[in-house]
């Protein structure tokens, strides 16, 4: 918290316990909670926009690496529901539900690896460059 002394402001609106429970990572509280993780780093990350520290530059780092393991392990999901699913093929005997629920899957995994592409592939590589070249 000293590196980021602000996020206690973030954590607070998002009712994340920072103090005597917050032992927890935070991906598995913003998991446990159903916040939007991108929403909360993008708090965050404002605020290193805002301070420039190297401490704080440091600290989002350590927070895109520990997302980096979370994506890999929403990705295997993914690729798990597709191999159940057979790719989504619907059965022969599938209502309108079933159908709706497959194409909702379908644009929930093309909208979660486009995110994860965006965070592991551009966002985080700009930090951790960023980080390098301060080091």
């Amino acid at each position: 918290m000293a590196a980021l002394p602000k996020a206690t402001e973030v954590f607070s609106k998002y009712r994340i316990d920072f103090c005597c429970g917050g032992s927890q990572p935070l991906s598995e509280v913003l998991r446990d909670k159903g916040i939007d993780a991108e929403e909360v780093l993008s708090a965050l990350i404002k605020q290193y926009e805002n301070n420039h520290s190297h401490e704080t530059l440091a600290k989002a780092v350590e927070a895109f690496d520990q997302l980096e393991e979370e994506h890999e392990g929403a990705g295997d999901i993914l690729k798990e529901m597709r191999q159940i699913t057979s790719e989504y093929t619907l059965p022969s005997d599938a209502c309108s539900t079933f159908d709706r629920t497959y194409a909702l899957l379908q644009e929930l995994v093309v909208d979660l690896f486009q995110h994860i592409h965006l965070e592991n592939n551009i966002l985080h590589p700009r930090l951790r460059a960023e980080l390098e070249k301060r080091s």
